[in-house]
């Protein structure tokens, strides 16, 4: 399924619909040989289902594949990644996003053919995960699962900004340190009830921080982050929650 925004996101500037007949031809094509294998087949995915998963590629990624990366920082210059930045920590743009098998599915279209009961067996296998990222060097500076958004874990994640995380790097048997930390100018976030919550907002000004809440409905306020979420979702997770529900198939 994810073929298609590769399809789609060439010099040749195909047609969504011609990119879309593309994706599916794929699935015949495994299908075919899946059959002379003597495997399961794979369930063809509707046009509408892989319009969706096209719909929500990252939009710069499209169109620097399309046009040129050139073109695509003069159509994106002024709104992707909001105000412009100079030096580490001077933007910290922090988020929630929902982990889980179940938003795979959702994203991918899988999800409206599982029946009821299988379903249910998804949705208890959610997680939050609270991640913030500095503007000027696209580096993580804070990471954070939680089993539910709240004030709690939010203000967790926004102290680990200040801190040194090699430990935690080290713990998790990385190849690199994690010491990217720092004081935040400004700190920019949703309107999620984690982040204006009293407790929250209080913890902010004791920092000594500004706080920049841009109203829904204007993602590209929070470009970087906005951006990370949709690399994690389309790249990261079906390597993982992915694998996991093809195996159990």
């Amino acid at each position: 399924m994810n073929q298609v925004i590769e399809i789609y996101a060439d010099t040749q500037r195909p047609s969504k619909v011609q990119s879309i007949q593309e994706t599916r031809a794929l699935f015949a094509e495994e299908n075919a040989r899946r059959t002379s294998a003597g495997a399961t087949p794979l369930t063809v995915p509707s046009a509408s289902s892989v319009k969706r998963r096209l719909d929500s590629a990252d939009p710069f990624y499209v169109c620097a594949k399309r046009y040129g990366t050139s073109a695509a920082a003069r159509k994106f210059a002024m709104s992707s990644n909001g105000p412009d930045v100079v030096r580490p920590m001077e933007r910290v743009e922090m988020d929630e996003n929902k982990l889980d098998v179940m938003s795979l599915l959702t994203l991918t279209g899988i999800w409206d053919h599982l029946p009821t009961e299988r379903q249910k067996k998804f949705e208890a296998g959610r997680r939050w995960l609270y991640i913030a990222i500095d503007c000027a060097t696209k580096c993580v500076v804070s990471m954070r699962l939680a089993d539910n958004p709240n004030s709690d874990d939010a203000i967790r994640a926004l102290r680990q900004i200040f801190e040194d995380k090699t430990p935690l790097a080290q713990a998790a048997e990385c190849e690199s340190t994690w010491h990217h930390h720092g004081g935040i100018g400004t700190l920019v976030t949703d309107m999620g009830p984690a982040f204006v919550s009293d407790a929250f907002q209080t913890t902010v000004a004791s920092l000594g921080i500004t706080s920049h809440l841009p109203p829904a409905g204007i993602p590209w306020m929070r470009g970087h982050i906005e951006s990370f979420f949709r690399t994690l979702g389309h790249q990261l997770m079906p390597l993982l929650a992915g694998r996991t529900f093809f195996r159990h198939h």
